[in-house]
């Protein structure tokens, strides 16, 4: 089963939604990378770097948020491993590029290594 981002996306497996980037105390979180914005260079070159620090910032949120994992990233993938998957579920899903680029990589990895299966 595929995640599909809808109103609020998987991030609700993480309890957050970022539909809106305005909490209810009205505060505005700035969001700087978009899907647009990396996909040319991931495309090119491959983006090792940046998922390594979205990995590490999905685990991250799980353990603070004390949720279940959202993907379960084998132990011993490697980096151009998660570049390849991240950058085919950009080029797959074009119409949810503008979003959030660290929210696409948390789909792309519940994709790709659901949790439970």
């Amino acid at each position: 089963m595929n995640f599909v981002l809808t109103a609020c996306g998987a991030a609700l497996a993480l309890g957050i939604c970022v539909t809106s980037s305005v909490a209810q105390n009205g505060y505005e979180h700035p969001y700087f990378l978009m899907g647009n914005d990396i996909f040319e260079d991931c495309s090119r070159r491959g983006c090792p770097e940046l998922v390594l620090a979205f990995n590490d910032m999905m685990g991250a949120v799980s353990e603070v948020r004390n949720h279940a994992p959202m993907a379960c990233v084998p132990k011993h993938a490697t980096r151009d491993q998660l570049s390849d998957i991240f950058t085919k579920y950009m080029r797959d899903n074009p119409s949810i590029r503008h979003r959030v680029a660290a929210l696409l990589y948390m789909i792309s990895m519940s994709n790709a290594f659901p949790c439970g299966r």
